[in-house]
């Protein structure tokens, strides 16, 4: 019932309400206890004190009156002295006065007055009777009225022991059943200490029976459940009630669900990507795979589940692959290897394996790369080619025609030499972009070893300036170089050739009559040089592509057509030095060209 309805907070609530009502119960009874033997107490001792001075009065009449009896009877013939029979007397009188200031309900009030009254009138009579035994022997009437007082003593003893008995009765009773009652309310209160124990051990068993059942039980469950998820085991059904606890099992089995189906999704990529995705364990063994092994290498995944993975790899490389995973655990890997298929082939293959620490194990995506390796292989046999059997004969035309233009060979007309000028031409033009095409190889295929110095950024600037002078005289374009007095570590010849590319670009974007600015700038840790010309400027659109290979900017007023290979040697050699370049270009206002280069090489600008 209390798992159905209510929440934790609620229930909560219950379990702290129970015990506090139980527990206000218990020392409610304990107080009202305590005041009733206290009450009990307070008439009993009220009691005490009404009979202790009512005795006291009446104690101090029979001693007033024994006093006169001996002298009464002739057994004595002394008298006592009037003052001091007075002073007895006032004393009865004010213990009286003692009794009366005890009276608490109007009641006792008129018992003791009128318990008084027969005292009053006892004084009296006794106060008669000790003056006429004075008068004895004197007058023979106050014989006669001796006697008649002496009978009225004895009423007065007998009147003042019936008013007596029915004032203090129902204290004398109080007094009388004092004892019992203390005894009775101890029984009471000890029955209600023992029953609050024992209650309350009871409360805290059921609470705790409660507690366990409805929510750590439930808990347990949750834990379990999590646990299960974990492990991807199915869950139970979801535990009963309405509660928080209830609400996160939903929350979790809804979690579960999600993650089944994520799971499922993954697998439907794993198992339909052309790449292969495996673990290795910590010893290099395959412990899963997916169905590509068997598109790639041939291979069905029983197969090379708990293989090692050296054994699918070539000899020459598996020493240096296995070490290099077991040594390097904890890291992330990116190597190329090739791979032994099961037909007997090789097959280049480029490995991701990252390493789960978790799970003790790296997971790979391996990539097959034998295409690219195929195409970049056949490159290189281009480039072989190019730089051999193209190179060499494209110099010896250029040299024969140079032969022909000076008349080595004969004399040639005019028409023949403005012939000659432009084969010549496009023989250079053509011999310049396969040295670009080579040198664009060699830089990105790292074979270019740079010989870094430290040396003037303006002996850097005038040489470049130097090699392109003739070009600008042509193009009718200044050249303005701003002295420097920096210093760069860098390889002189690739970056003199960097610098010649750029101010190249810039004098062919710019009118005549126009400048094109060089300077070299300090940063925070690096160098700034700087190709600023006033020429159409670069749209935004092409900035972004410019360094690559075979890409121009386009400009209505250029005179020049490149080879598209000058701003992909620029930015090629810049990151050689671990620096970069860019351009901030407005069209219409010119182009500057930047190049960032790092006072120490490796660090970033």
């Amino acid at each position: 019932m209390i798992q159905g309805k209510f929440n934790l907070t609620q229930k909560g609530l219950i379990l702290v309400a129970i015990p506090l009502v139980l527990e206000l119960v218990f020392f409610g009874s304990l107080i009202y206890l305590l005041n009733e033997t206290e009450r009990e107490r307070n008439e009993a001792e009220h009691a005490r004190q009404l009979i202790g001075h009512t005795n006291a009065v009446i104690v101090m009449i029979y001693n007033a009156i024994s006093e006169l009896a001996p002298v009464s009877l002739g057994a004595s013939d002394t008298v006592t002295d009037d003052k001091e029979f007075q002073e007895k007397l006032i004393a009865i009188h004010q213990e009286y006065e003692s009794l009366l200031a005890l009276a608490i309900t109007p009641k006792e009030e008129a018992d003791i007055q009128q318990f008084g009254a027969a005292i009053d009138h006892g004084i009296d009579v006794i106060g008669d009777v000790h003056r006429l035994l004075g008068q004895i022997g004197k007058d023979l009437g106050s014989f006669q009225q001796l006697h008649k007082r002496r009978k009225q003593i004895v009423k007065l003893v007998r009147d003042i022991k019936e008013q007596v008995g029915l004032m203090l009765g129902p204290e004398m009773e109080i007094e009388r059943q004092g004892p019992e009652k203390a005894r009775l309310y101890a029984d009471l209160l000890k029955g209600i200490i023992y029953a609050g124990i024992g209650g309350n051990i009871l409360l805290a068993l059921v609470g705790w029976r409660l507690f366990s059942h409805h929510i750590v039980k439930r808990l347990d469950t949750l834990y379990a459940n999590s646990r299960k998820i974990a492990m991807g085991e199915a869950l139970p059904d979801v535990v009963p009630g309405a509660d928080e606890i209830s609400d996160l099992d939903v929350a979790l089995h809804e979690m579960a669900d999600a993650l089944k189906e994520a799971a499922e999704v993954e697998r439907a990529l794993t198992d339909n990507v052309s790449d292969v995705i495996c673990s290795l364990d910590s010893n290099n063994r395959f412990v899963a795979l997916n169905p590509a092994c068997a598109e790639l290498w041939g291979y069905d995944e029983n197969e090379l589940l708990g293989m090692n993975v050296r054994e699918i790899i070539v000899a020459e490389d598996a020493d240096k692959v296995t070490n290099s995973l077991t040594k390097g655990q904890g890291e992330s890997k990116n190597f190329d290897t090739r791979v032994k298929l099961k037909n007997g082939e090789e097959a280049d293959m480029h490995w991701t394996a990252n390493w789960s620490p978790k799970q003790q194990s790296y997971f790979c995506v391996v990539h097959d790369i034998s295409a690219a390796k195929q195409v970049e292989r056949m490159k290189k046999e281009f480039v072989a080619m190019v730089s051999h059997d193209l190179r060499t004969p494209l110099n010896s035309v250029l040299n024969l025609l140079t032969l022909m233009s000076v008349d080595a060979y004969g004399a040639v007309n005019e028409t023949g030499h403005k012939r000659l000028d432009a084969a010549e031409q496009d023989i250079t033009r053509l011999i310049g972009l396969i040295n670009e095409l080579l040198d664009l190889e060699k830089l990105e295929a790292g074979e270019v070893i740079l010989d870094l110095k430290e040396i003037s950024a303006s002996s850097i600037m005038q040489q470049a300036q130097q090699s392109v002078y003739g070009f600008a005289q042509q193009n009718s374009v200044e050249i303005v170089c701003e002295p420097s007095t920096l210093y760069v570590t860098v390889d002189q010849n690739r970056f003199v050739q960097l610098l010649i590319n750029l101010l190249s670009n810039a004098v062919k974007f710019s009118e005549k009559g126009a400048e094109v600015r060089m300077q070299a700038v300090r940063g925070a840790n690096y160098t700034v040089f700087e190709v600023s010309d006033t020429g159409c400027g670069i749209p935004p659109e092409v900035q972004s592509t410019i360094f690559e290979r075979y890409k121009q900017a386009e400009g209505a007023n250029k005179k020049h057509k490149g080879t598209g290979l000058g701003l992909a040697i620029c930015k090629n050699i810049a990151e050689q030095h671990g620096g970069s370049i860019g351009v901030d270009s407005t069209v219409g206002f010119g182009s500057k060209f930047w190049v960032k280069i790092p006072d120490r090489p490796g660090q970033k600008p």
